[in-house]
């Protein structure tokens, strides 16, 4: 089983500022050695780029040794013309064995950010 926390820096997302919130997943590996990957899904209102939408984002994270953890950097933006309110991000962890073609167990934790 994989341990997802999360935080942020700043706590709140400004909608009218150019400035990103930068969002920061520490993923805990249990007590088996696998490889992990990311999958990250965002609020139409948020994006990866400061100019174009881009909700989406994948990354292969390697082999996870047992108890090991590693903390992950994404900076969140939010999308041309939204509006202030409660928007959500899907964490999806996939583990995977021998590739990441097949997924063995996913791990899935929805989080809120605050846009004013």
């Amino acid at each position: 089983m994989i341990g997802i926390s999360t935080r942020t820096y700043p706590y709140r997302l400004d909608s009218k500022s150019k400035e990103p919130l930068e969002l920061f997943i520490k993923l805990t590996n249990g007590i088996t050695k696998k490889m992990l990957s990311i999958d990250l899904v965002l609020d139409e209102d948020l994006s990866f780029d400061k100019v174009k939408p881009i909700n989406t984002d994948y990354k292969r994270l390697g082999e996870f040794e047992p108890n090991q953890s590693k903390e992950i950097k994404f900076f969140i933006y939010p999308a041309i013309g939204s509006n202030p309110g409660l928007k959500s991000i899907k964490i999806r962890v996939g583990e995977h064995s021998r590739d990441y073609n097949y997924v063995d167990n996913k791990t899935e934790q929805k989080i809120n950010i605050n846009m004013i």
